[in-house]
């Protein structure tokens, strides 16, 4: 089952398991939030009150773990103020690249100022679960001004929406990054994924393979399952992130444990994770070419 969301978030914790593995060169974090230096401007239906988690726990959270990247992603309590992933981008332009929310009023000149500040990416929570909505319209006239700059829509929907939504989504020119594994639980299979399956096998789909949200076991073995068998479709499509600072989590939760989880499951196999953690998040975020392209 999902986890339940708590309304005031714990701040970051001061420290991080060390990783259990040898952590691949140039290492990225695909998926991580920040908040503004106004970190209390929430929009009106936000589902949680954020705590503070600034540039620069992030960048310890860097140092902790091993990575050199990051990609910070509009939380959906802030709605359509990408402001913290502006002033996040700023600071490490060499290191951090974005995903921003916006809608259909969105201007050329203004994708363009975010692109030249390292985003490549927009955020379309259709879940409806935690305020800042930007929903399937504003994708679709939204996609083909994406797809020319190279960008990509990152999508998180709620179970019953894969079926509901597929032939709009196989429509879009744009690629896709599929949120925290579909959002489907390890206890549901069925119609749902096997639409995120069909989406992978078109070739335009990426998946973010994290899964501490929906189940409290980080070794549910139905959810590694699920993993690999993702893996198996598209190992050139698979990414993964910290979600840091886990908003809405009861109990707080350790990056560096769930990194070492994550390894544990592909058996700490140093090909498979050079692939997922460095080699796939530098060509999807277009960073600059530094990763070890010689696999295991």
């Amino acid at each position: 089952m999902l986890m339940p969301i708590a309304s005031v978030c714990l701040p970051p914790p001061a420290h991080y398991e060390a990783p259990r593995f040898p952590v691949p060169a140039w290492s990225c974090d695909s998926h991580c939030h920040v908040t503004p230096h106004d970190y209390e401007n929430t929009v009106p239906d936000a589902g949680y009150s954020p705590a503070p988690a600034t540039p620069a726990a992030l960048r310890q959270l860097r140092a902790s773990i091993g990575f050199g990247r990051s990609v910070v992603i509009q939380a959906s309590v802030y709605g359509l103020d990408n402001r913290a992933v502006e002033q996040a981008l700023r600071g490490e332009p060499d290191v951090l690249r974005g995903v921003v929310v916006a809608d259909r009023r969105v201007s050329d000149a203004q994708i363009d100022q975010w692109h030249a500040l390292g985003v490549r990416g927009m955020r379309f929570i259709m879940s409806g679960q935690l305020g800042g909505t930007v929903g399937i319209e504003d994708l679709v006239q939204l996609a083909s001004r994406l797809s020319e700059r190279g960008w990509h829509a990152e999508v998180a929907l709620r179970s019953e929406q894969w079926t509901e939504l597929m032939p709009v989504l196989r429509s879009l020119g744009c690629p896709l990054v599929i949120d925290h594994l579909g959002g489907l639980p390890p206890e549901m299979a069925g119609e749902a994924e096997q639409a995120i399956f069909s989406l992978l096998s078109a070739g335009r789909a990426w998946i973010k393979l994290i899964g501490y949200r929906l189940s409290p076991d980080l070794m549910e073995p139905r959810l590694i399952h699920r993993a690999q068998r993702l893996y198996a479709a598209a190992p050139e499509r698979m990414v993964w992130g910290t979600d840091w600072p886990h908003v809405g989590l009861i109990e707080a939760s350790d990056a560096g444990r769930l990194l070492n989880a994550f390894a544990g499951w592909f058996e700490h196999d140093a090909g498979v994770l050079n692939q997922l953690l460095s080699l796939n998040p530098e060509v999807l975020f277009d960073f600059p070419r530094r990763a070890n392209v010689t696999l295991g």
